[in-house]
């Protein structure tokens, strides 16, 4: 929620942020700036996505969305797989060299989902 018209207008411009059809808007999507890709991640992942187990997921209601997601986590290198449950999509991140990858490319901002996240990293890295 933004409080500000000056900031919702602007946003606006780069396309749809409605919860079953919002899409990645396509100054990202067709972006080659792991700067400006990886910041809207960030963004997206702070706000929607959680840290449960050896896994690191992204939820919607928008398959497009989630689609859009996976195609600019391939760019970065990282590859999750989709999953619908009829009413909602997750994107789900596995592998060691995967979660590596989203740690040194995108990592949280919210302290709590990047303990978990840590914690997990620590893991899987003493595992090995």
């Amino acid at each position: 929620q933004i409080s500000s018209l000056i900031i919702a207008k602007d946003l606006m411009k780069y396309g749809s942020f409605k919860t079953k059809t919002w899409r990645i808007p396509h100054q990202v999507m067709n972006s080659n700036d792991i700067e400006i890709i990886s910041n809207f991640l960030i963004g997206l992942y702070d706000s929607d996505g959680s840290v449960s187990g050896y896994a690191i997921s992204l939820t919607s209601s928008s398959q497009k969305g989630l689609i859009d997601t996976l195609n600019i986590l391939h760019k970065l290198g990282i590859k999750g797989k989709v999953r619908s449950d009829r009413q909602y999509f997750t994107i789900t991140i596995t592998s060691r060299p995967n979660i590596i990858q989203f740690r040194n490319i995108i990592g949280f901002t919210i302290q709590r989902k990047m303990k978990r996240f840590e914690s997990m990293y620590k893991l899987k890295r003493n595992a090995i």
